[in-house]
């Protein structure tokens, strides 16, 4: 990255709480039916309207996805000549949907629309019907059949006697909702866990003492809190570990070669595509590498304090352009060698950036922005921002929408080669090949977080920072633990007092000291977090010393941290496995102008405090670029450290590149990559 030093300015704060209501935590876009496209395209966006007011589960959602678009491409495929249906006539996983076809068959499109459409509506109906935005999303699948002029309220699924093409569509979604009651989710118990029981008590984020009952630092904990405001701004409970056996849901493209079988406690666990364990500050394990822990939590800590653009790291301009951000890549296949992939202390990974726009020829224009503007721009867009709400299935598709089908100089083309297909023919195939692929990311993911069940910073830096540090025996002021975290410097000096620490001991005299109450406390340089923000929309909280014991990531107070555990990161390998998909389907892994950009404007598109301080654009050149995003902006959140971030990047690219495989032979019959070969694409951005 290019960097440049800029003048430090204090922030002004208040002192007390910070509550985001759900209001300020999610806009929710309203639904707007687009004539000039799809059948298909318009349900997908009804979908990702609902998916925007429902529960944010994200694995939940990534199956949901799934499902929606096996019910559209199967009503279309039975009109095709060539495609192949996924369940209907087909037996998958055991379930088998029959289907005889009779002589009344109408092969129109107007036939293959209806059909979609009622596949779509009653599939919606039932998977939304729990859904807390029921009424609003069931209005707009209404209305969709009502722009179409189709009965809702028709419900035959007799298609060998009844009007063929809306009974097939309800048979269709018949078959698709009896599959999903008997995959593996437990749907029919509302995905209720089974066995699964965490090891440590819940965390009290607001209680420093809370971490004192703690068990064992290598495992998840629940928050405690009194509100608790979900992904998608509904209050609810405080949620225990969501579906921490995602493992037995049936998958795509997966296979029992695939899965590995754990079992604790009496109970077997799923694992799909098992990287192996984290690393772990274990006494006890043999394979356990607790420097290697305390060095991805003290990364998180330490990125925590380059949220402040006016100080410190937080005040270096970077050019966040493709020129600057992007092509990252080899990944490193070890733990260790993770500290040569990341800055630890400037901020961000080892991507070299992009020579030049491939589409225009020209090198991309450089864009500096202050990192701690960037960073925190980076965490909101992809945790509270505009395509995040439906969560990260529903953010691909999104993008899949938005930036590629509506390119007026894009080609739709499978692979990238051969024919144009219609609109129609190529979202259905579209959204069936990546929301598999995201789908089988999300039982991987899931599988491996109820597996090693690994914890949170909000633990981690907890624990290492109350337990001492593990720097100088010697210390006078802070006693020494090996578990405890190390002592950091800075030669930038980025706490501006002469220290050059941005980990260090409480000691007489310091502002920290609290009248000696706090002497020998771990303090760390971070973000000061909710009790220096009374109202986001004008106070910044800032960078400054804060007690180890009261860290907090860079989320909202009423939230915090997802309600499951970190390995892997869900942002990651869902993203990275889309980005896969994405990049074989069109046969470039270039966004069709070579750039996709998204406006930031200053003071307002920060949800937990003011900012940025200035306006900028979020850019990308590549879906490769665009997930890694996602996946960076996680530690910046502190919600994961690298070794969550890398391991899902790296198996999101497998998992896509299989389910777009698997995805193709059911378009043509045969195994091919549908296109250009997989290395020639990749090879096009460096990897």
């Amino acid at each position: 990255m290019l960097k440049l030093s800029l003048p430090r300015v204090v922030p002004t704060v208040t002192l007390a709480a910070l509550l985001v209501t759900a209001a300020q935590a999610q806009t929710r876009a309203p639904f707007e039916l687009l004539p000039d496209r799809s059948v298909a395209r318009n349900w997908s966006e009804a979908l990702i309207f609902a998916l925007r007011r429902d529960t944010g589960r994200v694995a939940y959602n990534a199956r949901v996805v799934h499902q929606f678009s096996v019910a559209v491409y199967d009503a279309w495929a039975a009109y095709d000549t060539d495609a192949r249906p996924y369940l209907l006539g087909e037996t998958v996983n055991t379930f088998a949907c029959p289907y005889a076809p009779s002589g009344r068959l109408e092969h129109s499109a107007a036939a293959q629309e209806t059909a979609i459409s009622y596949a779509a509506y009653r599939y919606l109906r039932h998977r939304f019907g729990q859904s807390p935005g029921a009424t609003e999303s069931f209005a707009v699948f209404d209305d969709v059949m009502k722009h179409y002029g189709l009965d809702p309220s028709y419900t035959s699924t007799d298609y060998q006697h009844d009007p063929a093409p809306a009974a097939l569509g309800n048979y269709i979604a018949d078959c698709v909702i009896r599959f999903g009651l008997g995959d593996g989710s437990n749907e029919a118990n509302n995905y209720a866990t089974r066995f699964y029981a965490p090891v440590n008590p819940p965390l009290d984020p607001f209680d420093a003492h809370s971490i004192d009952a703690l068990v064992d630092p290598d495992h998840w904990q629940k928050l405690a809190l009194a509100v608790f405001v979900n992904k998608v701004g509904r209050t609810i409970p405080a949620p225990d570990f969501e579906t921490p056996e995602w493992g037995f849901t049936s998958p795509f493209a997966m296979t029992e070669k695939d899965r590995t079988v754990f079992r604790r406690n009496g109970a077997d666990f799923w694992v799909y595509h098992d990287p192996g364990k984290p690393a772990l500050i274990s006494a006890t394990d043999p394979d356990a590498m607790p420097d290697e822990y305390l060095w991805g939590f003290s990364l998180v800590a330490t990125w925590s304090g380059q949220l402040d653009p006016s100080r410190g790291h937080g005040a270096t301009l970077i050019d966040i352009s493709p020129a600057g951000i992007g092509n990252a890549g080899p990944f490193p296949k070890t733990i260790p060698e993770l500290r040569g992939f990341y800055d630890f202390l400037g901020g961000g990974d080892n991507s070299p950036g992009h020579a030049k726009n491939p589409v225009t020829g020209r090198p991309y224009e450089p864009q500096l922005v202050r990192l701690g503007d960037y960073a925190r721009a980076s965490v909101t867009f992809w945790a509270d921002g505009p395509f995040t709400a439906e969560t990260p299935a529903g953010s691909m598709m999104l993008i899949l929408n938005q930036q590629i089908s509506d390119s007026p100089s894009f080609q739709k083309r499978i692979g990238g080669t051969g024919p144009v297909v219609d609109d129609l023919e190529w979202d259905v195939k579209a959204y069936f090949a990546l929301s598999g692929s995201i789908h089988d990311a999300g039982v991987t993911t899931w599988s491996l977080k109820g597996w090693y069940d690994y914890a949170r910073p909000i633990t981690a830096i907890r624990y290492i920072g109350t337990v001492g540090q593990s720097s100088d025996r010697a210390d006078p002021d802070c006693r020494y633990h090996p578990q405890g975290i190390k002592y950091l410097e800075d030669p930038s000096d980025p706490a501006g007092d002469g220290s050059h620490r941005i980990v260090d001991c409480v000691r007489p005299g310091d502002p920290l000291a609290s009248g000696g109450a706090n002497v020998g406390k771990i303090k760390v340089l971070a973000w000061r977090a909710h009790r220096f923000v009374s109202n986001a929309n004008f106070d910044v909280a800032g960078v400054g010393w804060v007690l180890a014991e009261d860290w907090f990531p860079y989320q909202r107070s009423n939230f915090i941290t997802p309600p499951f555990s970190g390995f892997t990161s869900g942002h990651s390998t869902m993203t990275s496995a889309g980005a896969q998909v994405l990049t074989l389907l069109t046969g470039n892994p270039y966004f069709p102008s070579g750039l996709f950009e998204y406006p930031i404007e200053a003071n307002t598109f920060l949800k937990y405090e003011q900012g940025p301080s200035a306006p900028f654009k979020l850019q990308w050149a590549t879906y490769f670029d665009l997930s890694d995003s996602a996946g960076m902006s996680r530690l910046w959140a502190g919600v994961h450290p690298p070794v969550d971030d890398v391991t899902g990047r790296r198996l999101g690219r497998d998992i896509g590149a299989r389910g777009y495989e698997k995805a193709v032979g059911y378009f043509s019959g045969k195994r091919s990559s549908g296109g250009k070969e997989i290395g020639d694409i990749l090879s096009q951005s460096g990897r």
